[in-house]
């Protein structure tokens, strides 16, 4: 009997063990992982028909090429963009003005609050912004040239720096809460 018992107990043990590794057989695990990439806007500013020799020994009224361009790169999203300019202040109290004049290109619009006169600062600052946000691979000319003062004096010229610093700026396009390319220009101190 007891032999019995033995048997008898080998054989539920044997099915307990069937039934366990059948139960693990059927059962599943499954998981899922999201992978998030944050965008970015990325720009370039360059001038490509800047050269710095034409820049030199040049006269009253005499023009430069200079083209301030800014491009968003491949991997950019869009973006509203701005572009600031420098411009030295010549003369004096009532017939101060700016060094050089330029044109902008269509598509870009001047931003009201920046400090346009001459009347006390050593230079004058105008902000630009692109009338439309840019895509990427698009580029956006400023300016084409620049152009000296035609009644520029030799007095004024004396110890003039005539650097005409240019900066570009760009913010996201999307999601800026219905916010407008004049909203921003506070930013580009």
């Amino acid at each position: 009997m007891k032999k019995k018992k033995t048997i008898i107990a080998a054989i539920v043990l044997l099915l307990v063990l069937l039934v366990g590794g059948a139960i693990a057989y059927f059962t599943d695990k499954d998981e899922v992982t999201n992978v998030f990439t944050v965008g970015k806007v990325d720009i370039t500013l360059t001038e490509p028909a800047w050269v710095e020799d034409n820049a030199k020994n040049i006269m009253p009224g005499d023009t430069v090429a200079k083209d301030p361009t800014v491009k968003l790169t491949a991997d950019s999203a869009d973006a509203y963009v701005f572009v600031r300019v420098v411009v030295p202040c010549i003369g004096a109290g009532t017939t101060r003005r700016e060094a050089f004049t330029y044109t902008t290109e269509s598509g870009w619009a001047e931003l009201a609050a920046a400090e346009k006169t001459c009347a006390a600062n050593a230079t004058a600052t105008h902000v630009y912004a692109h009338t439309a946000s840019m895509t990427k691979n698009e580029a956006a000319t400023l300016f084409t040239q620049v152009k000296l003062d035609e009644n520029l004096t030799q007095e004024e010229a004396a110890g003039l720096d005539l650097t005409i610093p240019v900066n570009a700026y760009a913010i996201q396009a999307k999601n800026v809460g219905g916010a407008t390319y004049d909203v921003f220009h506070a930013n580009f101190e």
